[in-house]
C-alpha cells in the first residue's frame, strides 16, 4: 500500500507540475523572476557505454516561493534518463518523468516545498544518466526549455536564467568566452572558466557603462561554467537592442566581451 501510495503522490506531483508549465505558453510574455536553475554536472568524462552521469538540480536566489515547474533537454541525445534522486535538503514532494517532444527527450520536473522555498542555492535533487555514446559530457548539451516558479500568492514567473557548472578536470584558465549566438534574440549563452575558487562576478553593460543585468555573484570554486542571459535588466524588464558589453571577474582577473541584441 505504502508504494501505491507514493506512485499516487508522484503521479499528483508531476500532473500539477504540467498544469503550472501550461499557465505559460511557449510564446507568451512572462513576468521574469530574478531567481534561476543551476545545474552541476558530475563524473561528466564518460569514456566507456553503461558508465553514469549524475546531474544535481537547484534553483537559485529563490524567495517565498511554493513550487517549481521545469522542462529540461538533453540536446545531443548521447545521455539515457535513468532516475530521479530527490534531495534530503529539499523539504517537500517532487517528481522527475521523459516525455517525447516532437522526436526529443525532454524531462519534466515538478517540485513543491512543504513550506515556502527561500535561499540563495536549494537543491531538488539529482538526475542520473546512463550513457549511451561515450564521449565527454559537454555544458552545451543541457537545455532549459521552459522553467516556471510559483509564488504563495499564486502568480506563476518565468526562471531567468540557466547556469551549468561542468565536471572536475585535471586543470583550469581563466577565461571568458564569446557569446553564442552573437547578435542574439531572445537569448544568448556565455561560457567562461575559474583557474581556482574565486570571488567571481559576471555582469552585462550598456555602452554608457550602466550595470544592466548581475549573471553571476558569489565564490565559485575552479571549473568551466555556462550561464544564458535572456536580455532582461535586474528588473526582469526586457532591454532595447543594441551593443553591451559583459565583465567577468574573479580575483584579480578580468576580462570583457562585446554582444549585440537585435529585435
Amino acid at each position: 500500500m505504502r508504494n501505491i501510495s507514493n506512485f499516487m503522490e508522484s503521479r499528483r506531483v508531476y500532473f500539477v507540475a504540467l498544469a503550472i508549465l501550461a499557465i505559460v505558453p511557449f510564446d507568451a510574455v512572462a513576468r521574469q523572476a530574478t531567481s534561476g536553475l543551476k545545474l552541476a554536472i558530475r563524473d561528466g568524462d564518460s569514456h566507456s557505454k553503461g558508465s553514469k552521469v549524475y546531474v544535481d538540480v537547484s534553483v537559485t536566489n529563490v524567495s517565498d516561493a511554493t513550487g517549481v515547474a521545469l522542462r529540461l533537454s538533453n540536446e545531443q541525445q548521447r545521455l539515457k534518463f535513468s532516475s530521479w534522486t530527490q534531495s534530503g535538503d529539499f523539504n517537500g514532494r517532487s517528481a522527475l518523468t521523459q516525455v517525447d517532444d516532437n522526436g526529443k527527450k525532454v524531462l519534466f520536473l515538478g517540485a513543491f516545498g512543504s513550506e515556502t522555498l527561500t535561499g540563495e542555492s536549494i537543491k531538488l535533487g539529482t538526475i542520473e544518466y546512463d550513457v549511451v555514446t561515450p564521449g565527454k559530457t559537454e555544458l552545451s548539451e543541457f537545455q532549459l526549455v521552459t522553467g516556471d516558479l510559483l509564488t504563495s500568492d499564486g502568480e506563476v514567473l518565468t526562471l531567468s536564467n540557466l547556469e551549468v557548472e561542468g565536471p572536475p578536470t585535471a586543470s583550469y584558465q581563466n577565461s571568458l568566452g564569446q557569446n553564442y549566438p552573437n547578435p542574439f534574440n531572445p537569448a544568448t549563452t556565455i561560457e567562461y572558466s575559474i583557474a581556482k575558487d574565486s570571488q567571481v562576478n559576471l555582469s552585462v553593460y550598456n555602452a554608457q557603462g550602466q550595470l544592466v543585468r548581475t549573471l553571476v555573484d558569489g565564490v565559485k570554486p575552479r571549473n568551466n561554467y555556462r550561464v544564458d542571459w535572456d536580455g532582461t535588466d535586474n528588473r526582469g524588464v526586457h532591454v532595447s537592442s543594441g551593443v553591451y558589453f559583459y565583465t567577468l571577474t574573479a580575483g584579480a582577473f578580468t576580462q570583457t566581451r562585446k554582444l549585440v541584441l537585435l529585435k
